[in-house]
């Protein structure tokens, strides 16, 4: 047969059509994205597409059937294709019953542990003799592929997954399968995109349970409350709790207690005690009994990327690589590492690659599951948030959702790259866990890099960075429809947020302006109304934008002149305020300008030895005033302290403003108008003497944050009057 997968790359997907390509089938297949391992084992069978992506000119009436996978989309072209040319076409659960429609059925369903049970299932078996078919979600030592389909065992061991199979069936995978003996390891709820409640996760369940043939047996967690309320619900069936076994920590791996004997396993961690338990129990009704399973498992390894170790260093580090990414899984990895390695450093790496942890709303679920780590760090690539098409994601969203503020938060590949490669490993567990790839992070070479010897050296001998912060520096620079800071609005806005460890993030906004951008301004940065038309206001994306700059100092070039007092402006109209909190603003410019002069630009060219280009570009305004104060603190060094207290002193005015638009400055603790006809004079004896000039100011066409300045000072010099004491 000729069979075509859309959606090739998944992890069953995958194997399957590797699975089909080995009985002698024509297999072709595509996808926008494949990871590994599934890139490399296509490849490696001469089934990798050439070009990633769709392409419906693959579909013809040459082929005899479509493998549709749940990644592909209701409206994908080759889908389409295929519907229009009346292609049969079937999910991987579909066609796997299918073929096992009169073998004996095992499925092991569960929100986690499914893949190392099954996995133990499959090492048991094997040492036993048993001939099975298999279908799991990752590779098993021991066994050349992950889905074996053969004409003569009697037996299939599946790995039931609760996803939905495909978009022509929005059906979980293993409602289909309709097992002998079905198995249930806990109940905790994901995959908001699908079940938007934990009671739709939970009936899937139960309707699980009610596809196991008649007179079956479902074999289930006594140690979960949801699960033992779900078993309470079935009827007609064979029902077989099982529970934690007696086990010890040992090194290595820990020991499980049974019928006065020992048996040393080279697995760790509460959760694959509780997941040994359940593949005995499943055993048990095979004929295997709990001796024979437990004697069995001595050497069983774990399944690929299930709390792997990749390395083992002479400076005490150790690598491993977890494919946990659901929360339940999360913290029972991270709990097993902490247990297992008590004396070591625990430096704990998560990506949020699937579509529920990319959500804000679900994000909670994570609260504390890092905790037992000494250092935690989340990643999550905008590349992988477009491509699932999930709403943008702050770095503070994310520490709050997980409880930690200590917690560090990379969103650019780079920059999390270039933190790892910075840390001395030196009797450190260092554990990364993701279902992804964390941005392309070269695993045998950070392995390496963490278990050798020379990167205590390499990391002593680092030279101190020249800019040195105690808490983060935004950079930000603002397009807008003009200059003149009462009426005119932003149009773009672009941050950069440098961390204390040198990290950067960066985020741009486009913004409805709401009022019309002149065509001569728009020559100057390039950003027309058609371009904003459909962007969010600026009260739309306000929260969002503060949020990003909560609890840090801010930059930028001649920011104190114009970027600030416009943001200002655009905040204050929203009842927030840029000063609600302590911060330092140094503005580069101001560096530039007593050192050398004038414009970005040139300060560019001068600091940095380079052209700007795509200048009035927020985000390259941005990158280049940040290279500019680095370049200042190079060129300086000696002269200018690289810490915000020393550039902010430099930077500060002799009369600073008291008001974002200068029309009052502070001099020698008193503040005096810096406009007009009372210049230099004291802002409170000319309200006292001329009370009109208030009343002119406040119905005039300044800034909001001047009349808000000078409504309190009138306020302080009332209450004084009246009561002796300030406002």
């Amino acid at each position: 047969m000729r069979i075509h997968f859309i959606a090739i790359g998944g992890s069953v997907m995958h194997q399957l059509a590797i699975a089909l390509h080995k009985k002698g089938h024509q297999v072709s297949g595509s996808d926008d994205k494949i990871f590994d391992p599934a890139r490399s084992n296509l490849n490696a069978h001469g089934l990798l597409p050439d070009a990633e992506g769709w392409f419906p000119e693959k579909i013809s009436s040459a082929i005899d059937a479509v493998i549709l996978g749940m990644h592909a989309k209701n409206d994908n072209p080759e889908l389409a294709a295929a519907q229009q040319l009346q292609i049969p076409i079937k999910s991987f659960p579909e066609y796997i019953h299918q073929h096992a429609i009169d073998k004996q059925r095992v499925v092991i369903g569960g929100s986690h542990g499914k893949t190392t049970i099954t996995s133990m299932l499959l090492h048991v078996l094997k040492k036993k003799g048993r001939d099975t078919d298999i279908l799991v979600g990752a590779k098993l030592k021991g066994f050349k592929q992950s889905v074996k389909l053969t004409p003569e065992a009697e037996l299939m061991i599946i790995e039931g997954d609760e996803y939905l199979s495909s978009p022509l069936e929005p059906r979980p995978k293993f409602h289909f399968y309709k097992p002998h003996i079905a198995f249930i390891s806990g109940i905790a709820w994901d995959h908001v995109n699908v079940f938007p409640s934990y009671d739709n996760y939970y009936d899937q369940f139960d309707i699980f349970c009610k596809t196991i043939e008649k007179g079956g047996t479902l074999v289930f967690n006594a140690d979960d409350p949801e699960v033992v309320r779900l078993s309470r619900q079935q009827y007609g069936l064979r029902m077989i709790p099982y529970r934690l076994p007696v086990y010890d920590k040992t090194v290595g791996g820990w020991t499980v207690h049974y019928g006065g004997e020992a048996y040393p396993t080279k697995i760790f961690g509460r959760h694959n005690m509780s997941n040994l338990a359940g593949a005995m129990a499943v055993g048990e009704t095979l004929g295997i009994s709990k001796a024979q399973f437990l004697k069995a498992m001595h050497d069983f390894e774990g399944a690929a990327r299930r709390l792997q170790t990749i390395g083992n260093g002479d400076n005490g580090a150790v690598v491993i690589k977890d494919f946990a990414h659901a929360p339940s899984k999360v913290k029972a990895s991270v709990q097993a590492v902490r247990d297992h390695f008590p004396d070591k450093k625990l430096i704990c790496c998560f990506e949020l690659h699937t579509y529920s942890s990319l959500q804000a709303n679900f994000l909670p679920q994570y609260a504390s599951s890092l905790n037992p780590a000494d250092e935690a760090t989340v990643f999550y690539n905008a590349e992988t948030l477009a491509l699932k098409r999930a709403e943008p994601l702050s770095a503070s969203t994310v520490k709050t959702a997980f409880g930690d503020d200590r917690l560090n938060v990379f969103s650019d590949a780079d920059a999390f790259k270039n933190h790892l490669y910075g840390k001395d490993f030196t009797n450190c567990v260092l554990l990364l866990m993701s279902s992804g790839n964390f941005g392309g992070l070269d695993l045998t070479d950070i392995t390496k890099f963490a278990t050798a010897t020379s990167n205590i050296t390499t990391n002593k001998s680092v030279k101190k960075p020249m800019l040195q912060l105690q808490r983060p520096l935004v950079i930000f620079d603002l397009e807008s429809t003009g200059i003149n800071l009462a009426k005119d609005r932003i149009v773009e806005i672009c941050i950069m947020k440098i961390q204390p460890d040198g990290s950067e993030e960066v985020k741009t906004w486009l913004v409805n302006p709401t009022i019309p951008i002149p065509k001569q301004v728009s020559e100057i940065h390039g950003i027309t109304d058609e371009d904003v038309k459909d962007a969010p206001t600026f009260t739309v994306i306000a929260t969002d934008v503060m949020a990003f700059m909560e609890g840090c100092d801010i930059g930028g070039y001649n920011s104190n002149y114009f970027d600030v007092p416009l943001l200002q402006e655009e905040l204050l109209r929203l009842n927030m305020d840029i000063y609600s909190e302590e911060r330092k603003f140094v503005d580069v410019f101001k560096i530039f300008q007593r050192m050398e002069s004038r414009t970005l630009t040139a300060a560019y060219k001068f600091y940095c030895g380079k052209d700007l280009v795509n200048a009035h570009s927020a985000e390259a305004d941005v990158r280049a005033t940040y290279e500019v104060l680095l370049g200042q603190l190079k060129k300086y060094e000696g002269r200018l302290e690289g810490n915000i207290d020393a550039l902010y002193e430099f930077t500060k005015e002799e009369n600073p403003p008291v008001d974002s638009g200068r029309r009052m400055v502070m001099d020698k603790g008193v503040v005096k108008f810096n406009f007009g006809k009372y210049k230099g004079q004291a802002v409170e004896k000319v309200l006292q003497d001329n009370p009109g000039y208030y009343d002119w100011i406040m119905k005039s066409d300044f800034l909001l944050d001047t009349k808000q300045k000078l409504r309190q000072i009138k306020l302080n010099m009332t209450f004084r009057n009246n009561s002796g004491r300030l406002f």
